[in-house]
């Protein structure tokens, strides 16, 4: 296989740029090129990092370090690229022991690593519909002592063009697929990527439910500064993560709160997936009083969770042009309900009867209340 067919190849089949990179590195070493070090990056969509830095290094092999939003601004202006784009230049073959080159701090790392020379691209992809994708850095270096040769230059020169089209082809997978599994949950995202998205299409499945709800957070909302944001994402964030570190996904945030489920299977019976489901509400409870407690000079955010375990319809639902891949059902009601009735019988944590049952804890009752929406009065439960 050449290295364009291999090029080829991962465009089509491949899901990983430093694959690529190795892939290349290792078939350019086999026809004789001097190569050290292979650099890539594409600017991605993502909330944690802005690029990712791909590298291959000989004798060490690849490596991926994400790149923050913050770190990218000074990092790429004082970078060989940051130059090459102000000077709107695509091609650059810098010599690193030449006396008149520009220097960039990089260049020490790469003298480090015995390079001798610097052969950089910048590609375009001129896409409206996606402009944050603006293009790829690519970059060569070799560790003979003179460099790429001329020949050898333009073969890489003729690669380049090659390789940017086929990681920009995973790159934009890999946004769809983190976009959906941030967005809609992973369960939910990778439904979809695999056709899932008629209306009205999904699945029957029994579930322990979990609704959480910040007490009283409206109030604070009317009279909150422009704080409000952050410390609403860290109060999420408390009850988010242990749904996900228990086997959990978090279907909606629901404003101050969230609907979450934990699915069950034949992996999972009904009593692990409701006793992990208990789990995650004792620690987002947990979670939330720190978050409170790390806002002193603020209002207290009480935390109330309801949880219930029964069928839903897992599907997507919504109008023609906007849908919604969720749960919908009595279930979902019936916990919705529930949870209203933690501030009215002061109580944090509230359990069905379903829950109660399965879940192998102590529990005590609270008596049997009529719940909008359900026929017959339910018995709710507490931890004793």
């Amino acid at each position: 296989m050449t290295i364009e067919q291999f090029i080829i190849e991962q465009g089509i089949n491949g899901t990983s740029i430093s694959h690529l990179l190795e892939g290349v590195a290792e078939r350019l070493i086999a026809e004789g090129l001097p190569l050290c070090r292979v650099y890539a990056a594409i600017p991605t969509v993502n909330a944690a990092a802005r690029v990712y830095n791909h590298v291959w290094l000989k004798d060490v092999g690849s490596s991926v370090e994400p790149v923050s939003h913050e770190r990218v601004v000074g990092g790429f202006e004082a970078s060989p690229f940051g130059y090459m784009l102000a000077n709107e230049i695509t091609r650059c073959h810098w010599h690193l022991a030449g006396p008149n080159e520009p220097e960039f701090p990089v260049f020490e790392d790469l003298r480090a690593v015995g390079a001798r020379d610097y052969l950089a691209h910048l590609m375009s992809f001129n896409n409206p519909e996606a402009p944050a994708i603006r293009g790829m850095a690519c970059a060569f270096s070799s560790d003979r002592p003179d460099g790429f040769t001329p020949v050898e230059a333009a073969r890489l020169d003729g690669l380049v063009p090659l390789m940017s089209l086929a990681a920009y082809r995973m790159v934009l997978l890999s946004i769809a697929t983190h976009t959906l599994d941030l967005y809609v949950g992973l369960s939910a995202g990778r439904q979809v990527l695999n056709g899932q998205v008629r209306r009205g299409v999904g699945e029957r499945l029994e579930a322990a439910l979990m609704v959480a709800d910040l007490r009283g957070f409206t109030g604070v909302a009317d009279a909150a500064g422009p704080g409000l944001i952050a410390r609403l994402d860290a109060h999420l964030e408390a009850m988010a993560d242990p749904v996900h570190e228990h086997g959990g996904e978090v279907l909606k945030f629901l404003g101050d709160g969230l609907l979450a489920a934990f699915p069950i299977t034949p992996e999972r019976g009904r009593e692990e997936a409701c006793a992990a489901a208990l789990a995650a509400a004792r620690e987002a409870l947990s979670r939330n009083a720190a978050v409170n407690a790390g806002h002193p000079n603020g209002p207290l955010l009480d935390l109330d969770v309801a949880l219930h375990c029964g069928e839903v319809f897992h599907g997507n639902i919504g109008g023609t042009r906007r849908l919604d891949f969720t749960v919908i059902g009595p279930a979902v009601n019936e916990t919705c309900r529930l949870e209203s009735l933690c501030g009215t019988l002061d109580c944090n944590l509230i359990l069905s009867r379903s829950v109660a049952e399965a879940c192998g804890a102590s529990v005590r009752s609270l008596g049997h209340h009529r719940l909008r929406g359900v026929a017959e009065p339910r018995e709710a439960f507490a931890l004793a």
